[in-house]
């Protein structure tokens, strides 16, 4: 929800609501709030409305950070990520499955 400033008697103000005031912030703004929390949860904003859908597609930062996080997950995530430039990149698992696919997948944060 968004405030507005609304004036009453006096040098008194008090904010109304009217809105979403999250959702009203520019893409680059959100993303960078998005950046701070694990992809995973970054994901999940996208289901709040359809402003959200795509957020997440442009953070600057991916966090994978789960021991059973799988292979095609993380390449699910990286197909769908459209970001041009990626800041940060960062992967904890402990599935033996995942090693072969660790150095694409750093190969495509370098890129």
């Amino acid at each position: 929800m968004a405030y507005e400033r609304v004036h009453s008697r006096g040098a008194d103000h008090h904010l109304r609501q009217s809105g979403d005031l999250i959702s009203s912030l520019p893409d680059e703004i959100l993303q960078q709030i998005l950046s701070l929390i694990r992809t995973k949860f970054a994901i999940r904003t996208s289901i709040l409305s359809k402003r959200w859908r795509h957020v997440w597609l442009d953070t600057p930062s991916l966090s994978f950070d789960s021991f059973s996080l799988k292979a095609h997950t993380i390449n699910q995530t990286l197909a769908r990520y459209t970001a041009r430039k990626m800041k940060t990149f960062h992967i904890c698992t402990r599935m033996r499955q995942n090693v072969p696919y660790i150095d694409t997948w750093i190969k495509f944060a370098m890129s």
